[in-house]
């Protein structure tokens, strides 16, 4: 693997230099507690245009090992593309990693912090490189592939053990951008095919975002769908209204966090006037939380109007069989 340039020859790496350092001072922030960096980080908001928050969440980091495992690969790679690629080039690239590995992993888990993806991106890249242009030569090992691969599967099992968690998806996604984007630079035959992969992985990123409550793999879908859910009933469109409350609650196997998802469903249940479905969703949401006054006054209120829909419905009934005697009388009158 290539040595990579010493500090103090940082003012001529900008790009690659500049984005070390602003992590560093984010994430010095970050740990204080004492400044809010929260406008920086991936949520909710991004769906609402602040579509920043996929690349800048890549500042911010979790502990000062995060911090340093990430600024080492980021030098020790990023320096050799800034070197032979020029300074805009090597902002886009590291723009399109943080992006499209920052999209994917919000989109289909928890989204996270740090310069993982990009580093993995990187990495990839150079991995391509290395043996495709003799100007990258030797700058992944066997060694640097063993410890990425290794570091990657590690991360896995330890998010699955609770012990770390890790965005596991921005770093196979970021290394997955980094091969492909390699092979488009590199050319040949395929660089047409490359060029389209690229593009259509990050768009792929970019819509699954907006697609978060339908793809994402974790329980955070279900507090979106029940966001969607409250959206559509806001705007009285109650059936898309029960069919997110319904696909929030089954996320979370019928027992939701919330008692309000059983509550809300249930209203959205009421202004369909389907009042014993009505009647089931406040009932759960009355076990959960029994001493709630609303849940018990809408559940007696549906109550009254599901006796009352029996009633009138008695009634319409007597009446029917009242015309059809009539009717039968009128058929066949009886002889005097």
């Amino acid at each position: 693997m290539r040595q990579p340039p010493p500090l103090n020859a940082l003012p001529r790496y900008p790009v690659v230099g500049g984005i070390g350092l602003l992590a560093l001072a984010v994430s010095l922030a970050y740990w204080s507690k004492k400044v809010d960096v929260s406008p920086l980080m991936e949520d909710h908001e991004i769906r609402e245009g602040q579509v920043w928050r996929l690349v800048t969440s890549t500042l911010p980091h979790g502990d000062p090992i995060h911090l340093a495992f990430n600024l080492l690969w980021l030098w020790v790679l990023g320096t050799l593309i800034e070197e032979v690629f020029g300074h805009v080039r090597t902002f886009l690239l590291i723009l399109l990693l943080a992006a499209g590995s920052g999209a994917a992993d919000y989109a289909f888990s928890h989204g996270g912090i740090g310069l993982s993806g990009v580093g993995y991106g990187l990495f990839g890249f150079l991995w391509v490189l290395s043996k495709r242009n003799a100007r990258f030569r030797g700058a992944v090992d066997a060694q640097t592939v063993q410890l990425f691969v290794g570091w990657f599967f590690l991360c896995i099992v330890l998010t699955a053990a609770k012990v770390w968690h890790v965005a596991n998806v921005a770093h196979g996604v970021g290394a997955l951008l980094g091969v492909v984007l390699g092979m488009t630079v590199a050319g040949g035959a395929l660089r047409p095919l490359y060029g389209a992969v690229t593009a259509l992985l990050l768009a792929a990123s970019g819509a699954a975002v907006y697609a978060r409550p339908y793809v994402n793999l974790t329980v955070e879908r279900a507090y979106e769908r029940a966001d969607l859910g409250r959206q559509a009933f806001d705007e009285r469109r109650y059936e898309d209204a029960a069919r997110h409350w319904r696909a929030a609650i089954a996320v979370t196997n019928g027992r939701p966090p919330e008692s309000a998802w059983w509550f809300n469903l249930g209203l959205a249940y009421e202004r369909q006037k389907n009042y014993a479905a009505a009647k089931y969703a406040y009932g759960r949401a009355l076990e959960m939380d029994p001493d709630e006054k609303d849940y018990q006054d809408a559940a007696e209120s549906v109550e009254s109007l599901l006796k009352l829909k029996q009633t009138v419905k008695a009634i319409e009934a007597g009446r029917a069989r009242a015309s059809e005697k009539e009717r039968q009388a009128d058929t066949h009158p009886v002889d005097e």
